[in-house]
């Protein structure tokens, strides 16, 4: 009588262990997607972010003291350990120029990056069979990286389309951008 009766607790156990163990595979399953999710709605942000900043961001560049060829040659020397040496050895004056100086460094990089990403989407979307894959990237390219940027309303004009359709090819085209611009992590991924 003992003997079974240990056997059933022995058989508890074990499906109560299951249970555990499956309630805790599940639990991390779904903070991993939405860790993931997480990560992926970041990077549409960033990449909307980015086309938002676009003229600001050149504005800086070209308005740097700092020559751009300077700033070019100086960052390909960088890395982590001169970074964090020359640090140590500015007082605070020197270290908030050189900062000033390392975000100069670093826009110029992230313009491009921008630049060089916008071109092969252009390309994309002449060689893709949608028409409204090149609308996209004209409707992108007039509202956030134009010269003379355009309104919502004024591309709607010039493209004969509602403006709530303007908005919507921007979040596709930002969609696909993202993957340009961060690579896997710009791609929304589904476990």
């Amino acid at each position: 009588m003992s003997n079974k009766k240990t056997l059933s607790q022995r058989e508890i156990i074990r499906i109560a262990a299951e249970a555990g163990a499956q309630a805790a595979l599940e639990t991390f399953k779904k903070q991993k997607d939405k860790a993931v999710k997480g990560r992926h709605d970041r990077r549409l942000r960033n990449t909307k972010l980015l086309l938002r900043n676009y003229r600001t961001l050149k504005s800086h560049c070209e308005s740097a003291i700092c020559e751009r060829k300077d700033i070019i040659a100086e960052t390909v020397r960088m890395n982590a350990i001169d970074i964090l040496d020359s640090a140590e050895d500015l007082s605070d004056e020197a270290l908030y120029v050189e900062s000033i100086k390392r975000t100069t460094e670093r826009t110029v990089i992230i313009l491009a990056h921008i630049d060089e990403m916008m071109r092969i989407f252009e390309i994309l979307c002449h060689q893709s069979e949608q028409p409204e894959d090149l609308r996209r990237y004209r409707v992108v390219w007039n509202m956030y990286l134009r010269e003379q940027r355009m309104s919502a309303k004024e591309i709607a004009e010039v493209e004969i389309m509602d403006v709530r359709t303007v908005y919507r090819d921007i979040d596709i085209a930002c969609e696909r951008l993202s993957g340009l611009f961060f690579g896997i992590d710009g791609l929304e991924r589904t476990l």
